[in-house]
């Protein structure tokens, strides 16, 4: 969120969900992928998809996702999501559903 509003502390307003897909076990390679999927002047939504990583096979397996919510401060910039894929179009509309909806905030 502060790399997506161009400055350090956007203001944390909190989870919109978190969905637990698979146990993970102590010891396990753990990586993290987050993504702005809706920007509106009032909110910023970010996806974060957690995944346990096989090393030896080079495979990955989601085992969680996390919706954040966070809003801009005034020297915010204002940007637009644009996707360019499928999945983030998907992601974008999930994220647009949320901010419509008031989750978290």
């Amino acid at each position: 969120a502060a790399r997506f509003t161009g400055e350090a502390l956007p203001e944390f307003i909190g989870f919109d969900d978190v969905f637990f897909l698979k146990p993970v076990s102590v010891g396990d390679f753990w990586t993290y992928t987050a993504r702005v999927i809706f920007a509106a002047h009032d909110s910023i939504r970010v996806h974060v998809q957690a995944c346990v990583e096989d090393v030896v096979a080079g495979a990955a397996e989601p085992t969680n996702e996390f919706y954040f919510v966070f809003r801009p401060t005034p020297l915010s910039e204002s940007r637009a999501i644009v996707p360019e894929t499928y999945e983030e179009a998907m992601l974008w509309l999930e994220g647009r559903r949320r901010w419509l909806s008031g989750g978290a905030e």
